[in-house]
C-alpha cells in the first residue's frame, strides 16, 4: 500500500509537470512577452486545469486514477507541444525561447529567474516548518489523521499547490522533462539512505 501511494506521488507530479506546458503558451499568448510571472500564472492555472480534469475523469468514468493521469499527461504535453510549436512558426518571433520550457536552460539563468523560485521555497519551508506533524500524520495514515479530526483533505491539497508551485517555479531552468526526475530522484534516494522523515 505504501508503495503504490509513493508511486502515485511521483505519477502526479510527473503529470502535473506535463499539465503546465499549455498554460505557458496561452500566457504568452495573453501577456504578448516571456515576463516570468504572466507566464507562471498561466502555467499554474494550467496545472489546476489538469488536476480537476483528473479527478473529473476518475469520478464520471471507468477509469482509474493511473490511467486519468495518463490521459491528462499525454494529452496536456501534446497540446503544449502544438501551441508552442505553432507560436514559433510566428512571423513576429517574439515566442523565440519559449523552448527553454521543454529543456531548460541553466546556462542563461539570471536574478530575475530566480525570484519565482526563492518564493516557493521560503513557502515550502514555512508550510512544512509550522505543520510538519500535521503533514506526516496525513502523508502515512489518512485514516489516523482522519480519527485525530485533522483536515486530511485540506491539508492534501495544500501539499498539491505546493507541488505546482515547485513546478512552475523551476521550469525555464530545467524544463518539463527533468522536473519529475527532480521530483522523484531526491525521495528515491533519500529512502535508500535512511528511514527516519526527520534526517
Amino acid at each position: 500500500l505504501e508503495f503504490r501511494r509513493v508511486l502515485f506521488r511521483s505519477m502526479f507530479g510527473d503529470t502535473l509537470s506535463h499539465a503546465v506546458l499549455p498554460g505557458i503558451a496561452v500566457g504568452f499568448v495573453f501577456t504578448q512577452s516571456r515576463d516570468d510571472w504572466g507566464l507562471l500564472i498561466g502555467a499554474t492555472l494550467s496545472g489546476f486545469v489538469g488536476v480537476s480534469v483528473i479527478s473529473l475523469l476518475k469520478r464520471a468514468t471507468k477509469l482509474k486514477e493511473d490511467g486519468a493521469m495518463a490521459l491528462v499527461l499525454s494529452t496536456f504535453y501534446a497540446l503544449g507541444i502544438c501551441l508552442i510549436t505553432h507560436l514559433q512558426k510566428r512571423t513576429d518571433g517574439g515566442s523565440s525561447g519559449l523552448e527553454t520550457y521543454l529543456f531548460g536552460q541553466l546556462a542563461g539563468l539570471s536574478t530575475r529567474d530566480l525570484q519565482p523560485m526563492v518564493i516557493c521555497l521560503v513557502l515550502l519551508v514555512l508550510c512544512f516548518a509550522s505543520l510538519r506533524k500535521e503533514l506526516l500524520v496525513c502523508g502515512f495514515d489518512p485514516a489516523y489523521a482522519r480519527s485525530l479530526g485533522l483536515p486530511v483533505d485540506l491539508l492534501q491539497f495544500l501539499i498539491w499547490i505546493l507541488l505546482a508551485f515547485c513546478i512552475v517555479s523551476a521550469l525555464q531552468i530545467i524544463g518539463v522533462v527533468l522536473v519529475s526526475a527532480l521530483l522523484i530522484i531526491p525521495a528515491a534516494t533519500a529512502s535508500l539512505i535512511t528511514h527516519k522523515i526527520g534526517r
